[in-house]
């Protein structure tokens, strides 16, 4: 049904779910945009109040990611009071009645958010969420929907800003220029997975979550000082994450130093890394990390251009390493892939697919 959701009548929506509703917990509206503004999303007010006026008694999950959530809709949705797992997209429903939403849903454990209004997130009930990932239409003016309150359940954070993202479908502003935002602090203490694609000035507070296993920081770095004072403190002996952290990426980060990089090694644990685009990958930082992370299975230097032949001498001592991605390393030649240090690896001219398997002699 999914497939040909466009061309299906909401009278048959309604007959489908009437007769599912004592047994449904889980529920995704994909459905196709047909140009006309608002079309779909008028069908799904009208759903979504049925579902309002009728509760599903079993219904703890709801996707709703594939229109604009209305103001109707975020009314109706404020009465589903047992949802546990929400994910919506929002452009122009007022704010207040996105405040109302969350002080309804005091139920929610997972939380996808993808609009332009972000202060209404102060209202989410931090006692339960576990997994909340936000991708705002442009940058925030601050953290404070983050900083104001502990988040004691909170166990996987992601936060995304995308300006000029057409998928919002809002009118265009201004450009403005980014300004680094500073996170001095996060209460989240059970945080196991962290991801950033948004400026930061300050980042100490990482080094005070203690049970973070997944550290993703793209477009993160801008000043070199801020960089070496993060990966200082979380590779540093007595940073309580620092044998637990497994997964790093650190893509398209100017502000990374080869200084920087070469603390990557302090996490010894370490078996997936990606620097995709960071010009200050070299040989050195290579021969530097790869000791000293033995369980290191997947690196990813994708368009790392100061990568030549000589880089790769130190995986001939890595035996956990099975992927390799050097694909837009312009310096690395097609002999790498022929001679005894690495076998079937991405040469420099293949992008895709991404990712090609090999193993060290």
């Amino acid at each position: 049904m999914n497939e040909y959701r466009s061309a299906i009548s909401n009278e048959i929506v309604e007959s489908v779910l009437e007769r599912c509703r004592p047994y449904l917990a889980s529920l995704s509206l994909p459905m196709e945009r047909n140009g006309n503004s608002g079309g779909d999303d008028k069908e799904c007010e009208k759903i979504l109040a049925g579902l309002a006026e009728k509760t599903a008694p079993k219904l703890i999950s709801l996707d709703l990611t594939s229109f604009f959530l209305s103001q109707a809709s975020a009314v109706a949705l404020s009465n589903l009071k047992k949802l546990e797992v929400l994910k919506i997209v929002v452009t122009r429903c007022p704010e207040d009645d996105l405040i109302k939403l969350l002080e309804s849903l005091t139920n929610l454990k997972t939380f996808h958010y993808k609009g332009f209004p972000y202060k209404f997130l102060e209202h989410i009930n931090w006692q339960k969420i576990e997994e909340l990932n936000i991708e705002l239409g442009d940058y925030p003016s601050n953290f404070d929907f983050l900083t104001s309150a502990p988040k004691p359940a909170l166990k996987s954070l992601t936060l995304l800003a995308r300006p000029g993202d057409e998928s919002f479908e809002e009118e265009e502003d201004d450009e403005e220029e980014e300004i680094p935002l500073p996170l001095r602090q996060l209460f989240a203490p059970n945080l196991k997975m962290l991801r950033l694609d948004c400026k930061c000035q300050d980042l100490p507070a990482l080094a005070q979550l203690g049970h973070l296993e997944k550290l993703h920081l793209n477009e993160v770095f801008v000043d070199p000082a801020v960089a070496e004072n993060t990966l200082s403190s979380l590779s540093s002996q007595d940073c309580p994450n620092r044998k637990k952290i497994r997964v790093l990426e650190l893509g398209n980060n100017d502000g990374l130093s080869e200084n920087a990089l070469k603390m990557i090694a302090g996490f010894p644990n370490l078996d997936t890394l990606s620097l995709d685009y960071v010009v200050s990958t070299s040989s050195d930082v290579i021969a530097t990390i790869v000791p000293k992370c033995p369980k290191l299975a997947y690196l990813s230097l994708a368009f790392c251009k100061n990568l030549d032949d000589t880089s790769f001498g130190p995986l001939q001592h890595s035996s956990a390493l099975e992927f390799l991605d050097i694909s837009g390393c312009k310096e690395i030649t097609d002999s790498v892939s022929n001679n005894n240090i690495v076998r079937d690896v991405f040469l420099p001219i293949c992008i895709w697919p991404k990712f090609i398997p090999f193993k060290i002699p």
